[in-house]
């Protein structure tokens, strides 16, 4: 697979970004934007101004906290206001883009390069990003997605589940698009219990 460059006639019709960072949208995606703190995970396909890709695979996966500098800057501040499901083309400049202090931690993703020289050191690159999901900071960590509710078990005999909570509403991750359970799905169990009988056998 190889993608050329955006042109200048096209790149002056996406939208700007910190660094020199251009970017524009394919896909809208769905749901609510991820915030500073929220942990990202995208699929990207890297390429060169001559359609060379430098990613190991076409959509290869990586995760990142937005707000930080696990990824490259310009890949990051390029997918501000993204929605899960989204897809955006993102032209990096190389001093924002995928360094060599990025490749060495990234060498499963992003190819290397040999020789002194590295055109990734020099030249911008194009990313096609697709945010697959995020988890959210305040939900990093979340344990415990269901809960129950035994106050009616001696009344009627039911168990009640709860799946998540209102701050992390299905446990912990934002995923689609899809069909979503929405907040405080319930699943009600009925138990049979005995009541001060016992039970005769034949």
């Amino acid at each position: 697979m190889r993608k050329l460059m955006p042109s200048e006639a096209e790149l002056s019709s996406y939208e700007k970004g910190p660094g020199g960072v251009l970017f524009k949208d394919i896909t809208e995606g769905v749901g609510t934007a991820p915030k500073d703190g929220d942990k990202l995970r995208m699929q990207v396909t890297m390429f060169l101004q001559d359609g060379t890709m430098v990613t190991r695979r076409d959509g290869v996966e990586m995760k990142g906290v937005l707000g930080t500098r696990e990824l490259p800057a310009g890949l990051m501040d390029g997918m501000r206001g993204m929605k899960v499901g989204g897809q955006r083309i993102i032209s990096l400049p190389a001093e924002v883009g995928f360094s060599a202090e990025y490749r060495t931690a990234l060498v499963a993703a992003v190819k290397g390069c040999s020789g002194a020289a590295c055109q990734l050191d020099t030249e911008p690159v194009v990313a096609m990003v697709k945010l697959v999901g995020y988890e959210k900071k305040e939900c990093q960590g979340y344990t415990d997605g269901i809960s129950t509710d035994t106050s009616q078990l001696f009344s009627k005999g039911e168990v009640r589940f709860t799946i998540g909570s209102e701050t992390c509403p299905e446990g912990n991750t934002e995923v689609g698009p899809g069909p979503k359970l929405p907040f405080g799905a319930h699943f009600r169990s009925r138990a049979r219990f005995l009541r001060g009988r016992s039970r005769r056998t034949a």
